[in-house]
């Protein structure tokens, strides 16, 4: 399960965080604004960006500013939930 877990997260960050290094702006889901206290607020939020967002040069670049960065909260896209089911959980 903790396996299952992993991925699934791994997955959700790789597809749905966008850093934007020139703007200074690290774009995630609004489900990080909603469950904010249980991420550790921005703090907790960047620790689980870097310790599942595969190395990349926008990751490093991450490591390095998470005092300044601008966190930006996305619309939550509901159709998530089936890919995630279908991709992960449910592999072909």
């Amino acid at each position: 399960m903790d396996q299952q877990l992993d991925e699934i997260t791994r997955y959700f960050l790789t597809e749905h965080v966008r850093i934007d290094i020139q703007k200074g702006e690290l774009h995630v889901s609004s489900i990080f604004n909603w469950f904010h206290r249980d991420f550790g607020q921005k703090p907790g939020l960047i620790e689980l960006i870097l310790h599942y967002l595969p190395a990349a040069p926008g990751r490093n670049w991450l490591a390095n500013n998470r005092e300044s960065v601008r966190v930006l909260y996305q619309p939550y896209d509901w159709r998530l939930s089936a890919v995630v089911q279908e991709k992960v959980i449910h592999p072909p």
